[in-house]
């Protein structure tokens, strides 16, 4: 009697908590967005390539990257939560690899330009 007491008493506080939750506006309003997440890390890891000295042609690629990865994510945005997250890390993985190349494509071509030193006597 007394644990059929208690679990009607769990069960109507449980009620009334997420009544109360979704009145203000707190309560679960659907599935997890990856895309704010992938969106800052796509962001940092450009601004460490997007260097004064980094060609326009470079430039213009890494504008590319981040532009296409962002509209990719968004339609990652109607799957379910684990298919959106396998979606979001893929297209992230897929962003941070061509922006490492941009990386090595603009320090090749700074090591080409740049003149060689003298040989040390």
């Amino acid at each position: 009697m007394k644990f059929q007491l208690i679990s009607v008493a769990v069960l109507i506080a449980t009620i009334c908590l997420i009544q109360n939750a979704q009145t203000l506006g707190v309560g679960p309003v659907g599935p997890p967005s990856f895309c704010p997440i992938h969106s800052s890390i796509l962001a940092t890891e450009a601004a460490k390539v997007d260097t004064p000295d980094l060609p326009a042609d470079l430039k213009i690629r890494l504008d590319a990257v981040v532009d296409d990865s962002t509209k990719a994510c968004t339609t990652c945005e109607g799957l379910i939560v684990w298919q959106n997250k396998v979606c979001v890390i893929n297209n992230l993985k897929s962003s941070l690899l061509q922006i490492q190349q941009i990386q090595a494509e603009a320090d090749a071509r700074l090591a080409t330009s740049a003149p060689a030193a003298a040989p040390a006597q």
